[in-house]
């Protein structure tokens, strides 16, 4: 037995390592996109919603919901990225979007939902998601409803310009950060799948990029991390503040800022310095689902009504209940106590490279070792694919070390 142990072990390395390299030769996004795997199912803790919740008629109430710096460490320049990711970065001017609004203190939205419709990765929530976060900002935050721009692939009434296509989000979030001005307060929300792929720049601790997938994903490529902060926070100017919810998989770190939230022993929160980029003077606050290696739920457990993204349902039900001047510790207290209600959950890593390597397994030692490799290597690719219990919890980013258990919401 220890013979044989040693034998998976060794031939485990051998094909970690011969399929990295073919995946680094291949390099190509058609090959990216192949590699992921959506889930098939989120973690759904109740039964659906007897009939369709209407999308767009809004509520005629509110919806149901009933000493932080650490040390910076050293900083390291960004490596610049590869010539074609700036080349992805060529979308024409949007056209059809409301105009940027005038006066003082001027609010912008854009909000994401894809649900992958007639997909086996079709979601439930994102519909509702868009739907209530854009009730909670024009009657809690006062955004102008022609402020707000809404991308969904469940409504087509609208026309291509308002799918959640590739290009479509990339030209949004250019009328999103366009004219911008002192005083100016902006909000992005994505729910929907994410996932990971292999970053190629070393800019990655981890050595993998975060990303959303459009709807399109499969033909049009998923969308990075990297591609987000080129977009919105690099060129955010001062005066200007950005608020960004991601409800996804992985989704911690998704826009790449400077700071992170993590927790020590004792529960208190305090803020990790990587090596990113920041803003032009602009201050961005990002909330992700989870962490950048969990995984996000689409569950009607929350509400008991209807599926909603469970981040989403707790961001809005802490602004509900303790208002839009609470602190973002405050804020980020709420959304970890009430995600902590779902419990634990078995979820799979969706990466692109986790699944890559648990697929070619099989393949790669069988091919080194024979028919008794070809059988080793399958049940190794069966272990590496097993669910893992874990709990989602909140992720907060911010390009600066704001005191949070100070800093009242600046939406």
């Amino acid at each position: 037995m220890g013979k044989l142990s040693k034998l998976l072990a060794k031939a485990e390395q051998l094909a970690k390592t011969e399929l990295d390299k073919l995946m680094a030769d291949q390099g190509g996004k058609q090959q990216q996109q192949q590699a992921y795997q959506a889930p098939v199912v989120y973690q759904q803790g109740a039964a659906a919603p007897q009939g369709p919740r209407p999308f767009f008629t809004p509520p005629p109430s509110p919806p149901p919901y009933g000493g932080m710096a650490a040390p910076p460490q050293a900083h390291r320049p960004n490596t610049p990225p590869p010539a074609h990711y700036q080349q992805q970065q060529q979308y024409t001017a949007p056209t059809t979007y409301s105009p940027s609004p005038t006066g003082p203190g001027r609010r912008k939205a854009l909000l994401i939902g894809c649900t992958y419709q007639g997909t086996r990765s079709q979601l439930r929530g994102p519909g509702n998601d868009v739907n209530c976060l854009r009730y909670l900002l024009t009657t809690k935050l006062g955004f102008p409803p022609s402020s707000i721009v809404v991308l969904r692939d469940d409504d087509v009434s609208k026309g291509r310009e308002f799918l959640p296509c590739r290009d479509v989000i990339m030209r949004a979030i250019g009328w999103l950060v366009s004219d911008l001005r002192q005083g100016d307060s902006l909000f992005f929300s994505f729910s929907g799948h994410g996932s990971q792929l292999r970053d190629p720049t070393g800019e990655e601790e981890d050595g993998f990029d975060e990303t959303i997938l459009p709807t399109d994903h499969k033909q049009a490529g998923q969308i990075r991390d990297t591609e987000l902060a080129r977009a919105i926070v690099h060129r955010l100017p001062a005066g200007v503040v950005v608020h960004a919810l991601f409800d996804s998989c992985h989704s911690g770190t998704m826009m790449d800022l400077p700071y992170e939230t993590k927790w020590d022993r004792s529960g208190q929160p305090y803020w990790r310095r990587n090596n990113m980029r920041g803003t032009s003077g602009g201050t961005v606050i990002q909330l992700g689902a989870c962490d950048d290696k969990a995984t996000a739920a689409d569950t009607a457990k929350l509400s008991a009504t209807a599926y909603t993204g469970a981040a989403t349902y707790t961001f809005i039900q802490a602004i509900e209940k303790y208002g839009p001047s609470q602190t973002y510790a405050s804020l980020l207290a709420h959304m970890t106590e009430a995600l902590a209600g779902l419990g634990k959950s078995s979820v799979q890593n969706a990466s692109a490279g986790s699944s890559a390597v648990a697929a070619g397994l099989p393949l790669v030692m069988g091919a080194v070792l024979g028919p008794l490799g070809l059988v080793a290597g399958a049940q190794l690719a069966a272990f590496s694919s097993m669910g893992r219990m874990t709990e989602q919890k909140p992720v907060l980013c911010c390009d600066k070390p704001i005191d949070i258990t100070r800093t009242r919401l600046m939406i």
